[in-house]
């Protein structure tokens, strides 16, 4: 059961809810309600007593509390059960005893639909478009079935990386066939998406493997950094003005989430209730025209200040660097099983994407699951 469950956390990025009238509430609104119950699925096969705490934590909030605060901010809905549904995919990937084939087949599928429908949109054909729209919507990028290019750049930001792992270290010659082909679909989707950040994370972070896999030579290490500060360069002289224009907006919500953020947050979803009630009108029409709060932080760690608090964030990242040190100091690369060093990757592109990009419903569910199967990193040979 636990790999069926695992499966269907990896199938949440391609779902989409076809109803009769505007799909992107309604694709995060059910893609929350999908995490939601697989999280709750999850607690009976989650060991004592942590599976008992999660339990009782999901009846303790579906009887009390602000329904903003359970389900977030509509579009988004990365709302505390949310929150809560990812710790309990996590703890029930670290249960699952053996590797099985139902997990990988359904992140495959799932990778390949999203890539599908983004190639489509591109080519001028939008599936959703056409069942939603009968052609009137026009895109100025790609969004695939993941709402917004930020959220397609982060969902290639952490897969272009778990498949160059398997393209570098794959067992057979079919494996590393089949690691090439989806690191190449993957990137290029990543590329049409116009996503800058995640396309550096993609190039900085596979170099970063090829180098940990071939040992390369000091030579070697310095052409491939003169290579990635010059793909950089050249991707930020390209960025158009639209896009610098958006970084600059970014910048002063940056700036005013950091000063509202406290010790213990104000917890999810509540950033576009805050903005409307205390940034100055004068910040609003200047750097928000039309005065259209923002409900999302635009960064992963913001985000995580802003809803639970710099606490939140210091324990957050304490737990990411133990794991990413962790992966350093026993030679994750060493080991016979790619899928740790796989899942290691993924894991470090995510965050790096996430200094611009938010947690989502949409990709989010995917991290959590693949961290639990890698978590516990089984190599003989430490440095």
């Amino acid at each position: 059961m636990n790999n069926y469950l695992l499966g269907l956390a990896m199938l949440v990025p391609c779902v989409v809810w076809f109803y009769p009238g505007p799909p992107w509430d309604l694709f995060a609104f059910w893609k929350a309600k999908l995490i939601v119950s697989v999280g709750i699925c999850a607690c009976p096969f989650i060991p004592k007593p942590a599976g008992w705490a999660f339990a009782f934590s999901y009846m303790f909030l579906l009887m009390g509390f602000d329904k903003d605060l359970l389900w977030g901010s509509p579009r988004q809905y990365d709302g505390l059960l949310v929150w809560l549904s990812y710790l309990s995919i996590f703890c029930l990937a670290l249960n699952n005893k053996k590797q099985s084939t139902i997990i990988m087949d359904c992140l495959l599928v799932s990778v390949g639909l999203v890539c599908l429908v983004g190639l489509l949109q591109v080519c001028g054909f939008d599936p959703i478009d056409w069942i939603f729209y009968q052609g009137r919507y026009v895109r100025s990028s790609i969004t695939s079935t993941l709402y917004n290019e930020n959220f397609v750049g982060h969902f290639g930001g952490m897969l272009c990386p778990f498949f160059a792992v398997f393209a570098l270290k794959g067992k057979n010659l079919k494996t590393k066939l089949q690691g090439t082909v989806l690191f190449l679909v993957v990137l290029i989707t990543t590329v049409l998406a116009e996503s800058l950040l995640g396309l550096i994370t993609v190039i900085s972070v596979t170099a970063l493997l090829v180098i940990m896999t071939l040992k390369s030579s000091r030579m070697v290490l310095a052409l491939l950094a003169i290579a990635i500060i010059a793909v950089i360069t050249l991707s930020l002289l390209e960025a158009n003005k639209r896009k610098w224009s958006s970084l600059n907006k970014r910048s002063h919500l940056w700036t005013y989430i950091a000063k509202d953020a406290e010790f213990f947050g104000h917890g999810p979803g509540q950033l576009a209730e805050r903005w409307n009630k205390t940034a100055p009108i004068h910040h609003q029409i200047k750097h928000f025209k039309n005065l259209t709060f923002p409900d999302r932080a635009h960064s992963l760690y913001l985000g995580i200040a802003h809803s639970f608090g710099w606490c939140g964030l210091a324990l957050y990242l304490v737990f990411v660097l133990e794991y990413l040190f962790r992966g350093l100091r026993m030679a994750v690369w060493r080991s016979r099983a790619p899928i740790y060093f796989a899942v290691w990757s993924l894991v470090l592109g995510y965050h790096i994407a996430g200094l611009v990009n938010d947690s989502g419903v949409f990709h989010s569910t995917i991290l959590w699951g693949m961290w639990g199967l890698g978590y516990f990193i089984p190599v003989e040979k430490r440095l």
